[in-house]
């Protein structure tokens, strides 16, 4: 395992403002490059929406209904995370 240094960890942290020890273990599964760290979340992400919106298609209610939550939820947690990633990268004056 490659040793992490507390720069990279705090860059990571205020790219995507989660918190210390998640972006140190996520640093951490990919090898300690921060950009694929932002991609395997991304792809995570997306692959959660993926998932649940077509069980959000099944013909049993239940099922439906909690693919339908779920991948909602999924969604806006990603457009909401990419938004405040943008927006954290303007201060203002």
């Amino acid at each position: 395992m490659a040793e992490i240094s507390a720069g990279v960890v705090k860059a990571l942290r205020e790219r995507t403002g989660a918190g210390m020890m998640d972006c140190k273990k996520a640093l951490s599964d990919a090898g300690g490059d921060p950009e694929r760290t932002v991609v395997s979340a991304t792809l995570c992400n997306a692959s959660t929406v993926i998932g649940f919106g077509l069980l959000g298609l099944a013909a049993t209610p239940v099922l439906n209904a909690i693919g339908a939550t779920v991948a909602t939820g999924a969604l806006l947690s990603l457009m909401f995370a990419a938004v405040l990633a943008g927006a954290s990268g303007r201060r203002p004056r």
